[in-house]
């Protein structure tokens, strides 16, 4: 099924968290977290306007075609053409396919469900997982909001009593200055995943990076966009001590584009050589720290 939730702060800040886990059990076999059978369900359409969708994919990614086309050939997409399209195949959909959006237009939290179009919704997907990540929330002493829905969410994905909901999560954040991206996000693996605080730029944080023998590392994601039109936004992962990361750009495929690589660094150089896309985010340096890098020019 999925879980997808959105927050908006008291400032009107709206962000939007999903999970990554492909509901196909077949293809799901070999681990329940493993990022490299995932698709991205958060989607950056531009940035004014966010959405993710819950339960059947294929109408979802008609639907994502369709309004990346839109976009592309008009540079703009109103947020009633959004609705519009997302409602259609939703019906197609036999009311199967859900979908939460996040209008930076007029900073509301809209929901398409069950045949309606409103304003109530919070969340789409499991309900037992959004408990769940409810408890977490609820409970956190963290003032972060980003961190509380990292954590949360996290708390659903590692809680075995919910099958539906695994991968990793996409957080998409607000910024006035840019409007929705990806976030920048490193997270650190032991018995259970830890959210890293980011350093502010050029500074560095102690991490406990450990090996992949111990079974431990860190998933580093990374936002950008298309180099040539900004507002197509774009995510990455990398996990480290491994030699392949992940790239989604949602205007072309929901499924991750595979970048050879063997650090944080030459997957964004990567990135941006092979499609044309420029990353921000953070890399271990060698030295126990976490080091901002950067493959705009």
């Amino acid at each position: 099924m999925t879980l997808v939730v959105a927050h908006q702060d008291d400032n009107n800040v709206l962000r939007l968290i999903a999970d990554m886990r492909i509901n196909d059990e077949r293809a799901f076999a070999e681990s329940r977290n493993t990022i490299y059978k995932s698709k991205i369900k958060a989607i950056v359409l531009h940035p004014k306007i966010a959405f993710a969708y819950a339960n059947k994919v294929a109408p979802a990614e008609e639907a994502i075609k369709q309004l990346f086309k839109d976009l592309i050939n008009m540079n703009n997409v109103p947020i009633s053409r959004v609705c519009q399209v997302l409602m259609h195949f939703h019906q197609e959909s036999n009311k199967d396919t859900d979908f939460l959006i996040c209008d930076g237009f007029n900073n509301e939290i809209l929901q398409i469900k069950d045949g309606e179009l409103n304003g109530s919704g919070r969340y789409i997907g499991d309900h037992f997982g959004f408990e769940k990540y409810q408890e977490q929330f609820i409970t956190s002493s963290d003032s972060h909001l980003n961190t509380k829905m990292l954590d949360s969410m996290n708390a659903v994905i590692h809680n075995t009593s919910v099958d539906s909901v695994g991968g990793y999560e996409t957080l998409v954040t607000n910024k006035e200055a840019y409007g929705f991206q990806y976030a920048e996000v490193a997270l650190v693996h032991r018995e259970r995943e830890k959210t890293i605080d980011i350093p502010e730029k050029g500074a560095k944080v102690l991490v406990p990076f450990g090996t992949v023998e111990e079974g431990t590392g860190s998933i580093l994601q990374f936002a950008g966009c298309c180099i040539r039109r900004e507002y197509l936004r774009a995510t990455g992962f990398y996990s480290t001590g491994t030699t392949k990361g992940l790239l989604f750009l949602p205007w072309i495929s929901i499924d991750p584009l595979i970048v050879q690589c063997s650090d944080g660094k030459s997957f964004i150089e990567n990135s941006r050589k092979e499609y044309g896309v420029g990353l921000n985010g953070f890399d271990y340096d060698g030295k126990y720290g976490l080091v901002r890098i950067s493959s705009f020019k």
